[in-house]
Parts: C-alpha cells; structure tokens; sequence
C-alpha cells in the first residue's frame, strides 16, 4: 500500500524481516528505515511517474 507519493515516487511500507518495517522507493530497490529517509531520496531521483 502506498503511504506517499515524493517527486511522482510512491513510498510504500515493505517487511524489512530482521530490520523490521522499511520504506521502499518505487521500483528502486531502496529502503530505509524511516519516511522521512525515503522522502528525501526520493527527491533526489528524476520525476517518476506514480503521481
């Protein structure tokens, strides 16, 4: 499910499994530990398209 859109990037809410919850970019294989840590790369990237 999709928490929020950065920069046309959706953030979801992945099973991190021994790291717990994790937020992925997109289809970009990144994770991070916090949404905030997910928002701000995902302002790094080109504009997607998921808005």
């Amino acid at each position: 499910m999709t928490l929020l859109i950065a920069n046309g990037h959706a953030i979801r809410q992945v099973d991190g499994g021994r790291w717990g919850r994790l937020y992925q970019v997109g289809d970009t294989g990144f994770a991070y530990a916090s949404i905030a840590q997910a928002e701000t790369y995902a302002k790094t990237l080109p504009r997607g398209s998921d808005a």
